[in-house]
């Protein structure tokens, strides 16, 4: 390297170093730059299903898994009448399967849903997955 160069380095470095600036790297090199050898890992929270179910239609195996749900029967509120029902699908024209009602508050209900099939449900006391 000529001197004329080195001393351009050396002033532009000072110059820097008093502005507040860090030094630059000023040696030159054949060698290739190293490789980033750190990883990181993206970690994506898959929002979780709800674990009780009130008023509306649900379509098991999308919006709840297949299984026994069972409800303490009516919520409690001015009418007091828990129904629901099971059809082969969410389509208009789907087949009923099941039907039921429960008029008091102790007269608990258990259906069991397969997948496909269309649960609906209202003014029943929340459902929730049986064990087992």
């Amino acid at each position: 390297m000529k001197k004329s160069t080195i001393t351009l380095l050396a002033i532009a470095a000072a110059t820097a170093i008093a502005c507040g600036a860090a030094p630059a790297d000023t040696t030159t090199s054949d060698a290739a730059p190293a490789a980033d050898t750190t990883t990181q890992k993206s970690v994506t929270k898959t929002p979780s299903k709800p674990t009780t179910y009130g008023d509306g239609t649900y379509l098991v195996g999308e919006d709840l898994k297949p299984g026994t749900y069972r409800s303490a029967g009516a919520a409690e509120g001015m009418f007091q009448l828990c129904s629901w029902s099971i059809k082969t699908s969410d389509d208009q024209d789907a087949r009923i399967v099941d039907i039921g009602t429960a008029g008091e508050l102790t007269d608990r209900q258990r259906v069991k849903l397969k997948a496909g099939q269309a649960f609906e449900t209202n003014g029943c006391a929340p459902w929730e997955r049986a064990a087992g």
